[in-house]
């Protein structure tokens, strides 16, 4: 289509979702992108279509479209926050290839930063003073309130609430329908369950829920490289 941004989807599992967040955004006026390919490493879907739309190949031919090809990432399950990053890393693609796409219901305060990458889908709400880390997602319905913090590639579940100034390091997951109360500390890589209520710290790398959330049990090993950057934070 004649003046459309061509775009390239970097892997599969949350493509649908995806397509549907960047057709919203394309109908309301404020995008003018065409998904003109799909990668993924699993071969078994290469020449495969989803939602109409062939999977070329590996992640590696994204090096093959020309410099004014966008791109966006489709590895937006939990179980793959970390690993999502790092595919990243290896990529080597330039971050400002990865426009940020926001649904055209969210209310989004002009004084809040959000990075590179980061998918913001429906009926979300983005309080002044809030910062995004880059490659981060915020499912329906989630609120960032006053200040608060989330640094690159934090994921969340539907109806998420952040209140003011608390702070969600690089690569953790916060489940549906949670409470993260004011001037609380998530670590990098945590995972907070679905339907919790935190009221306190998660180290990195720890799992915790409950209403409230109380005990918490190392699941998962976080890379230096995320725990060192800035404190996972933007």
């Amino acid at each position: 289509m004649s003046g459309m941004i061509k775009m390239v989807v970097l892997g599969g599992p949350t493509f649908k979702e995806l397509c549907h967040l960047v057709e919203d955004i394309n109908s309301s006026g404020k995008g003018v992108y065409e998904v003109i390919a799909l990668l993924d490493d699993n071969e078994e879907l290469h020449g495969t279509h989803i939602c109409g739309i062939e999977v070329k190949g590996p992640l590696q031919m994204a090096h093959d479209f020309p410099g004014s090809t966008v791109f966006a990432l489709a590895i937006n399950n939990n179980k793959r926050r970390i690993q999502r990053m790092e595919i990243l890393k290896n990529l080597g693609l330039p971050y400002n290839r990865f426009p940020t796409l926001i649904h055209p219901t969210v209310v989004v305060d002009s004084s809040a930063r959000i990075g590179n990458g980061c998918q913001i889908f429906q009926f979300c709400s983005i309080a002044n003073g809030v910062a995004i880390g880059e490659f981060s997602m915020l499912s329906p319905y989630s609120l960032c309130a006053l200040d608060s913090h989330l640094g690159s590639g934090v994921l969340t579940g539907a109806r998420v609430t952040i209140l003011g100034k608390a702070q969600l390091g690089a690569c953790s997951f916060i489940g549906s329908g949670s409470l993260v109360v004011e001037n609380v500390v998530v670590g990098p890589g945590a995972f907070v369950g679905a339907g919790s209520l935190l009221l306190q710290n998660v180290k990195p790398g720890h799992f915790t829920m409950g209403n409230p959330a109380l005990q918490q049990v190392r699941n998962i090993r976080v890379p230096e490289s995320i725990v060192s950057s800035s404190n996972g934070l933007v």
